[in-house]
């Protein structure tokens, strides 16, 4: 069987993948008990797809644009992840073929939109989840939790907080050599979460592959998918000038003075 989604056509998806993307947790309950005495049910939820991702990623990236209120979405994502890692905890850890974890997906579908979402990421941490995993990118979820994603809205510090209690580290690097930081400064809608990273450690003075500081990627910083331009022009010298102060604080005025690889 195939499936047509936002990461394109996917195969070897199994009715389990379908109820899973839809947190359904009676039809999961129903699949199970109707399996056949020959099948365990560790069988049904652990072959991954034509990606590598099991049931337990389909459950862990989907955000559920229906008709049902927040905390009920909450609660039957929830539900079904606590369910998936009592039939095997094992998956909580486990990589696709893009070397994403559950809650690699948790964190850039669920991390940047309301604070009750952030459940979700908690569950996946006290449930064992590795915050240090890196993908094939070398990014962590920490690293995805800042990709400008479809919310313009700031991010939930708490999510934030949770991935650094769990030990995310606030300097680690993915294959370009960016920080969180470097992802977060060209956000200019993330001044709070900035503000977290900086007081976790976070170095502005640090560079990526083309020499860029998250001073730098400030500079060039924009609101995330916002098309409002009157927005545009009435706030965004303000949050960029606040950002760039924030940085500046920490790391000094030097920074204004570091060119990246091109010389600029």
């Amino acid at each position: 069987l195939g499936f047509h989604s936002q990461y394109g056509y996917i195969d070897n998806v199994t009715a389990i993948f379908i109820v899973c993307v839809y947190r359904n947790f009676n039809a999961i309950e129903i699949l199970l008990d109707c399996r056949g005495d020959e099948i365990v049910a560790v069988d049904m939820i652990r072959p991954g797809d034509g990606r590598g991702s099991l049931p337990l990623h389909w459950a862990a990236r989907n955000r559920l644009h229906f008709q049902m209120s927040l905390q009920d979405r909450v609660q039957n994502a929830t539900r079904v992840i606590d369910f998936l890692l009592d039939i095997d905890p094992t998956t909580i850890n486990v990589q696709d073929n893009e070397g994403n974890t559950p809650l690699y997906y948790a964190a850039q579908n669920h991390g940047q939109r309301s604070k009750q979402y952030t459940t979700i990421l908690k569950l996946l941490c006290n449930r064992g989840a590795d915050v240090s995993i890196r993908n094939n990118k070398s990014e962590t979820p920490l690293h995805t939790f800042f990709f400008c994603g479809s919310n313009y809205k700031p991010f939930d510090t708490d999510a934030i907080a949770i991935l650094l209690a769990y030990g995310a580290k606030v300097t680690d690097k993915n294959d370009n050599g960016n920080t969180p930081l470097h992802l977060a400064s060209s956000n200019l809608n993330q001044v709070y979460a900035i503000s977290l990273l900086l007081r976790q450690g976070a170095n502005p003075a640090m560079r990526n592959s083309k020499l860029e500081t998250p001073f730098y990627r400030a500079t060039g910083g924009s609101f995330c998918r916002v098309k409002d331009i009157t927005r545009m022009a009435a706030e965004k010298t303000e949050a960029q000038e606040d950002i760039l102060a924030k940085l500046v604080e920490l790391g000094g005025t030097t920074l204004m003075d570091l060119p990246n690889a091109e010389g600029k």
